[in-house]
């Protein structure tokens, strides 16, 4: 009798044990499929501000509702939203490991120039919360509280391209100045002339010439060209004499010097011509009084 009774204690427990495996398998079965075919169903065709509510589990001691914020955080400052309530019953105060939407069930498009991180979700717009890709915990002890969930996006790396251009010199008739020098520059980038492209011995830069091309888009443009002007210091030119320093000039039909150069003071001339009459008169008169003083 004893045997009996201890054999159907171990078909009893075995019995439950594989009742309890069971389940686990079906509630964790239900969090990973059946939410995305209820989401599908039930969400809203426009992603902006769009509210959702979801039941999930089943009956049991647990029963409480986690909402969820989706933000598209979009690169360009756009923010579509979609916030799910989810009603959760379970049997445990964690309900099993559930599935979140995909940035394609939420109808957010991957922007231009931009791909989808692997850890998709994040609780920090900027990246440096709390990563999730598809799957989340529910707790009991976070019931009735909101999680803001963003989207992460990562710009693609455009490979760089090199290219060569040309830099070339000129004088304003056209003529080639010196040899063409080849440079290399990334394609996109502003290639420019620098300072050494403008000086040439004996020319000078000719920088209002509307022919110059001094600044270019690699890829657009691979010419840069520099036009100068001949500086004039090699040619002396003779040096014009202060009046000072000019010669006397010469009557070359009578070749005789020419003295107009300096002219006579009339005033002058006219003084001296006055002093010396005064002068001999003044001689003559002290004559004759001599002369009548001895007669006398």
């Amino acid at each position: 009798m004893k045997k009996i009774n201890k054999l159907i204690a171990l078909i009893f427990i075995t019995s439950l044990f594989t009742c309890i495996m069971n389940f686990n398998e079906i509630q964790t079965k239900h969090s990973k499929e059946n939410h995305l075919t209820k989401y599908l169903t039930n969400k809203s065709s426009e992603t902006s501000n769009t509210n959702i509510t979801e039941d999930i589990g089943t009956g049991g001691r647990y029963n409480w509702t986690q909402t969820i914020i989706f933000h598209s955080n979009y690169p360009n400052g756009q923010d579509d939203t979609v916030t799910i309530t989810y009603n959760i019953k379970a049997y445990a105060s964690v309900y099993n490991y559930f599935n979140l939407p995909t940035i394609t069930d939420l109808n957010y498009k991957i922007p231009s120039g931009y791909k989808v991180v692997s850890q998709v979700w994040n609780t920090n717009r900027y990246g440096t919360g709390d990563s999730y890709n598809q799957q989340i915990l529910f707790k009991y002890d976070l019931r009735n509280t909101t999680i803001h969930l963003y989207a992460t996006w990562k710009k693609e790396e455009t490979p760089v391209q090199y290219v060569q251009y040309k830099v070339e010199w000129y004088d304003i008739e056209g003529n080639v100045l010196k040899d063409t020098e080849t440079r290399t520059g990334i394609i996109g980038n502003v290639a420019s002339v620098n300072e050494n492209d403008k000086k040439i011995e004996g020319y000078t830069f000719d920088i209002s010439n509307s022919k110059n091309i001094l600044n270019i888009t690699l890829g657009q443009a691979n010419v840069l060209r520099l036009y100068f002007r001949q500086n004039n210091d090699d040619k002396e030119e003779p040096e014009t004499p202060t009046d000072q320093e000019k010669p006397p000039i010469s009557d070359e039909s009578s070749g005789k010097e020419d003295n107009t150069t300096e002219e006579k003071n009339p005033v002058t001339a006219d003084y001296i011509f006055v002093t010396i009459t005064l002068s001999i008169i003044s001689l003559i008169s002290i004559v004759i009084f001599n002369i009548k003083r001895k007669n006398i």
